[in-house]
């Protein structure tokens, strides 16, 4: 293949809404070619690599038939759009240099207000698993959509969750045209996976945001006492107590399970705790907590004392790990794979 041969293009569109995702990707239009949601690499039985090697395959097709320019792809909801992007990247890169070169370039997600909801109202029922998804299409996006152009607080807790992303607001998603998708700044897709609010925040970025909305990071080398740490997520990280916590990851030592490292994760009022591939012992693991909050209001300094009234005081970091092993540890199993 000539060096000088055109590249493909390619764009990622998510969302929640079938609708807004077809409307967007017509919108692009020119020489995009376009995949609707029915031609489908959204089994959601399938894995984010098998979903991906089905469109690798598909867009090898197309190149070898002609096909050049820009590919407009529509992602279910029930795919995980970083997992997609991360994995596509590794393929782009591996395919046979005979074929044009092929390029991730945007992951555009387009979401309505009413998702932001469950954010901003810990206390709106919701189903966890959906709360993480429009976090991760928040997170994982060089352009996100905001389907309403009066959606102030819409727009600026997108911007807070990923502030590098382009943000707009518009009535119709059709007035998101190619021309103005590159009229505007966005981080290249490559750096997605370590340029979300979060992560920023626990590297010492700083971050401009509107009045009202803050980062709050949270570090300390001594583990949680887990039967306390139950309690301050239970009844500490309340609105009326510290403020209301959007987002909130990190990585976190429970005392009672002292070999591994877990993985801390908050939407609005869904909470998890699951283990990482991080081992303890491991010198290239971060020692202790280090959990980044973005929010609304948030009082940092109750924060920061709530979650170090959970922390294992003197007495208990010299009982050592044998008297952690008896503490009271309220929180589900870690069903961990073990590689044979």
């Amino acid at each position: 293949m000539s060096p000088h041969a055109e590249p493909l293009f390619v764009t990622l569109v998510t969302g929640a809404a079938e609708q807004h995702r077809s409307l967007l990707m017509r919108s692009l239009g020119g020489e995009q070619w376009c995949v609707g949601a029915a031609d489908s690499y959204s089994d959601p039985q399938q894995g984010g690599h098998d979903v991906a090697e089905a469109l690798v395959d598909t867009i090898d097709a197309a190149a070898r038939a002609g096909t050049r320019g820009a590919i407009a792809v529509g992602v279910d909801a029930a795919i995980d759009p970083q997992q997609l992007g991360l994995t596509l990247l590794a393929l782009f890169a591996q395919r046979h240099p005979s074929l044009p070169p092929v390029h991730l370039r945007d992951v555009i997600t387009v979401v309505d207000p009413s998702e932001f909801v469950p954010l901003v109202d810990p206390d709106r029922p919701a189903d966890p698993a959906e709360l993480d998804a429009v976090a991760t299409r928040l997170e994982y996006a060089t352009m996100i959509v905001v389907v309403d152009p009066d959606a102030r607080l819409a727009v600026e807790i997108a911007h807070a969750l990923n502030p590098r992303a382009a943000v707009v607001a518009v009535d119709d998603v059709r007035a998101v045209t190619l021309e103005r998708l590159r009229s505007v700044v966005r981080p290249p897709v490559d750096d997605l996976g370590r340029a979300q609010g979060w992560m920023l925040a626990l590297n010492g970025t700083r971050l401009q945001a509107p009045d009202g909305i803050s980062t709050v990071v949270f570090r300390d080398p001594r583990p949680f006492h887990p039967a306390r740490l139950a309690h301050v997520v239970a009844e500490c990280l309340r609105p009326e107590v510290v403020g209301t916590i959007w987002r909130s990851r990190g990585l976190v030592r429970l005392a009672s399970r002292p070999s591994r490292v877990g993985s801390w994760s908050t939407v609005g009022g869904s909470f998890s705790l699951d283990p990482t591939a991080m081992m303890s012992d491991d010198p290239e693991t971060p020692s202790g907590q280090e959990i980044a909050f973005i929010g609304s209001t948030l009082d940092a300094r109750r924060l920061t004392n709530c979650l170090g009234a959970a922390l294992l005081n003197d007495g208990e970091l010299i009982a050592g790990p044998m008297e952690w092993a008896t503490y009271v540890d309220p929180f589900p199993l870690w069903q961990v794979e073990h590689d044979h």
